[in-house]
């Protein structure tokens, strides 16, 4: 969910006003006597909030205690929009409490359902948005339109299996690691944004820390995400092989294992270390890049004048063998004129 954060000064936040809403916008009034207030903010994933409301405070009753149930739509100037799920009440026959949780709006399209056939998709087209990933997104709820989508995810296609699930785990998941991008929903606004992944940002002026925003910070490392030897395929037999100077299909990086210090190790009739050697052989690898890039140019062009030699062998017949006195050398080292049928004769290399 995207919010203005540089607007958020921990030290001057205070409880701010929770405005009850109907989904179609329809004031019912301000939540009174909330406590135990918690906002759960996240930037590309679902925002969660959470209070408490008596029915009773001092004698009186609560206005809006009886509408406070699922799919009602929370309101807050600088927090965001939310929609309730799953209010819980607890009493004693003395006193009522209302538990309610919300997620921030753009959880509604986690009721939409989307189908992709297995295939190749665009990821935005502003011309022509239709079967576009963001397309087929709005198509669901065309009260969303699309804001900010970056210059290298228009046209950016990748390959999809086929897909029938909600739309909301699709565009925070697959459509995110697919395209390695980061994709945003601004709940007042209502536009969906699309940022590279892999760009590098400017500082912002933001800053947490246990003083201000942050309560408690957890880290867990995807010990079964990390690999040394990824092998890279698309659709259509499409592979790196013409682009990887070691020739294969797979990608090889050991620096994870190299910093631990895990090939500090000389092996027999060696002088340096393993690190060393995998180190000296990626280097070698950069460097041979374009030398590899225009070897694999060159065969290329070459198998390109033997289907052409080929083809015109089909079309005039054998070629009649000459040497070097009778025609002229154009770098291909073999003359041959071909001889058709008729009178007509061509001169080419093979």
């Amino acid at each position: 969910m995207y919010l203005d954060y540089s607007k958020l000064e921990a030290s001057q936040i205070k409880q701010p006003a929770l405005r009850l809403q109907t989904l179609a916008g329809k004031e019912l009034g301000v939540i009174p006597w909330v406590s135990n207030l918690n906002f759960e903010l996240n930037y590309a994933d679902v925002s969660r909030v959470e209070f408490d409301v008596p029915r009773h405070s001092d004698g009186k009753i609560n206005p809006v205690y009886r509408l406070l149930t699922s799919y009602k739509m929370l309101f807050t100037e600088q927090l965001g929009i939310y929609i309730l799920q799953r209010p819980a009440t607890s009493g004693d026959g003395v006193s009522e409490v209302k538990h309610i949780t919300g997620y921030s709006i753009e959880q509604l399209f986690e009721k939409k359902k989307l189908y992709l056939e297995e295939g190749t998709y665009n990821f935005w087209n502003p011309v022509q948005p239709e079967d576009t990933i963001l397309g087929r997104i709005l198509e669901l709820d065309t009260t969303w339109s699309i804001g900010y989508v970056d210059p290298k995810l228009i046209g950016c296609y990748r390959t999809f299996d086929e897909y029938d699930s909600d739309a909301l785990s699709f565009c925070y998941g697959s459509a995110m690691e697919k395209y390695n991008c980061t994709i945003v929903f601004d709940v007042y606004a209502r536009t969906i944004s699309a940022y590279d992944a892999g760009k590098s940002r400017g500082t912002v002026p933001i800053y947490l820390s246990y003083q201000n925003l942050v309560d408690a910070v957890d880290l867990e490392e995807l010990t079964d995400d990390m690999v040394t030897k990824l092998h890279l395929y698309g659709s259509d037999d499409l592979s790196i092989r013409d682009v990887n100077p070691i020739g294969t299909d797979y990608m090889v990086n050991l620096s994870y294992f190299i910093s631990n210090g895990d090939f500090d190790v000389i092996a027999e009739g060696s002088t340096v270390t393993l690190a060393e050697r995998v180190k000296s052989w990626n280097v070698a690898i950069k460097s041979n890049q374009t030398h590899y890039t225009n070897l694999v140019a060159a065969r290329a062009s070459r198998t390109a004048q033997r289907l052409d030699t080929r083809f015109a062998e089909r079309r005039f017949g054998s070629p009649d063998y000459a040497t070097k006195r009778n025609y002229p050398d154009n770098g291909s080292g073999i003359y041959c004129r071909w001889k058709d049928k008729s009178t007509a004769t061509a001169d080419r290399d093979q």
